[in-house]
């Protein structure tokens, strides 16, 4: 299926790994919005558009180059409007997405306050195939089928496994929500399986080091802000571990 996708680009290292790494994401003719804000010259827009349209994965998608004066949640809100955008993809530091210690303020924001997916690619990370996704949850926060239909134009396929990691946030077990059986049914065709977390920062990085193991992909759902802001804000702690995987945030 085809895709609306915003790339943001500050014309860095990052925002480069970024532009690259989605071109993997869909295999039919789609539209990639390469989006500058700033007041930097028009040519470093043009030379950005086409290193990436250089690329081989590149063949056959169409290109649009737009740069906005606005500031940076009006400028992207007006884009996902405009252009009917199914995805935003931003590339990430070293120094923002390592050792636990969280995003940049500029990534939240985006999260926070734009409701449109967005996938967050670490600097220098080459595309992998999303055999492994691993999606912590929210037991007392339902999931609606509606909010992973993006999934349909991912790639995924056929034998990617959904690792779902319920999170308990504290909450007795008869308050939980039953995900098990919620995922059963929308993430019917795909390998499923089903674990769970702590409410410590020592099963939290027990998940990174899973994760950094064995995951293509980590996903996450905005609304669940415990999950959101435990997993991707928190401080570092005295074991380091790097994030070494793009992260996708899902909207309702």
């Amino acid at each position: 299926m085809s895709l609306n996708i915003v790339i943001l680009t500050d014309f860095s290292e990052a925002a480069y790994s970024a532009a690259n790494y989605a071109l993997h994401l869909s295999i039919e003719k789609s539209n990639f919005y390469l989006l500058h804000i700033g007041n930097s010259k028009d040519q470093k827009l043009i030379d950005f558009t086409q290193k990436t349209i250089q690329n081989p994965k590149a063949k056959g998608h169409n290109f649009h180059a737009i740069r906005s004066t606005d500031n940076l949640i009006n400028a992207i809100r007006k884009t996902v409007e405009e252009k009917r955008i199914d995805l935003i993809v931003m590339g990430v530091s070293a120094k923002n997405f390592s050792d636990l210690q969280g995003l940049g303020e500029n990534s939240y924001n985006v999260i926070k306050k734009v409701k449109c997916p967005v996938l967050m690619v670490p600097k220098n990370f080459d595309f992998k195939s999303w055999d492994s996704v691993y999606f912590p949850v929210d037991a007392r926060i339902p999931i609606p089928k509606s909010s992973l239909n993006l999934l349909k134009k991912l790639p995924v396929h056929s034998r990617t496994n959904f690792s779902i990691w319920t999170y308990n946030c504290g909450q007795n077990v008869e308050e939980k929500t039953d995900h098990q059986n919620t995922f059963t049914k929308i993430l019917s065709g795909f390998k499923t399986d089903f674990k769970k977390i702590e409410d410590s920062p020592e099963f939290v990085l027990y998940f990174w080091k899973k994760a950094n193991k064995s995951a293509s992909l980590i996903m996450l759902k905005a609304r669940h802000l415990k999950i959101s802001e435990t997993f991707l804000l928190r401080p570092a702690e005295e074991t380091h571990l790097r994030q070494k995987m793009p992260v996708l945030i899902l909207h309702d």
